[in-house]
């Protein structure tokens, strides 16, 4: 886990369904907004935290005239800082924290991150791991199970399948192929990662395809046929009917949306 830019923001503006290239960890200083992720509604409050991992929609809408955050993203390939403790290595995403008991430590934290992230000194990069460090070592210490139990034997391959998802998305992954070669079950591997992630094995490697497309779709011009030959996806019918569903707009709508921005 690696911290490579951190912001404090007071604007109000709504922001519609969107995600990210990479993971955000935003904390809610002052006012309230109304959140949708995975299709469920939130209203938040001071004092709350959201995990958002890079391959989830979500829409923001801000309910008070006031709305003060803090906004760190962090790299999405885990175990990429190596000095990280155990169990601290990783986090799983998609998740809401109460941290009204702790804000006035927290926001110590989040303020010298913000601060430093806007300077240029020596050391910046390592001061800001430490600083993420004790803000893992804080969210621990409120909620325990927001990170995956690292003595666990399942854990390594978890970690492994991720890497394999972000990096070999053009392959022909299955399931069953993976389970035989990491020696479990197809359905106990699909429930330990889905444990550990929040997604299902295919679904975690849908949304690395979708992420490498859309990508290939906004900086290149390559046709439809030639980004589902190098994301993985068979065909394309498959993979517009996939983007249509994740994105509500064709693949070739979305490229024309990015070049007029």
């Amino acid at each position: 886990m690696h911290l490579f830019s951190a912001i404090f923001a007071n604007d109000p503006v709504d922001l519609p369904n969107h995600d990210h290239t990479y993971n955000q960890i935003i904390y809610i200083k002052r006012g309230t907004i109304e959140l949708t992720l995975s299709g469920k509604n939130f209203t938040l409050g001071a004092g709350s935290l959201l995990l958002l991992s890079r391959f989830e929609l979500h829409d923001i809408n801000i309910v008070s005239k006031e709305y003060e955050r803090y906004v760190i993203c962090i790299s999405s390939v885990g175990n990429t800082n190596k000095s990280f403790p155990e169990p601290l290595e990783n986090i799983i995403f998609n998740r809401i924290v109460d941290c009204s008991s702790c804000k006035e430590s927290l926001e110590r934290i989040f303020e010298d991150i913000a601060e430093e992230a806007t300077q240029n000194r020596r050391y910046k990069s390592q001061f800001l791991d430490l600083k993420l460090q004790e803000l893992m070592i804080a969210l621990y210490r409120i909620d325990p199970t927001l990170f995956p139990n690292n003595s666990y034997p399942g854990v390594l391959v978890i970690e492994r399948l991720k890497k394999r998802f972000e990096t070999d998305y053009s392959e022909d992954l299955r399931i069953d192929a993976l389970a035989e070669e990491y020696h479990f079950s197809p359905s106990y591997l699909s429930h330990i990662f889905k444990e550990f992630t929040g997604y299902s094995p295919m679904a975690y490697l849908s949304a690395c395809r979708l992420t490498a497309a859309r990508d290939l779709l906004a900086t290149t011009s390559l046709s439809v046929n030639d980004i589902t030959k190098r994301c993985g996806f068979g065909d394309a019918s498959n993979f517009c009917r996939c983007f249509k569903s994740r994105m509500d707009m064709t693949p070739l709508q979305y490229r024309k949306l990015q070049r007029t921005k």
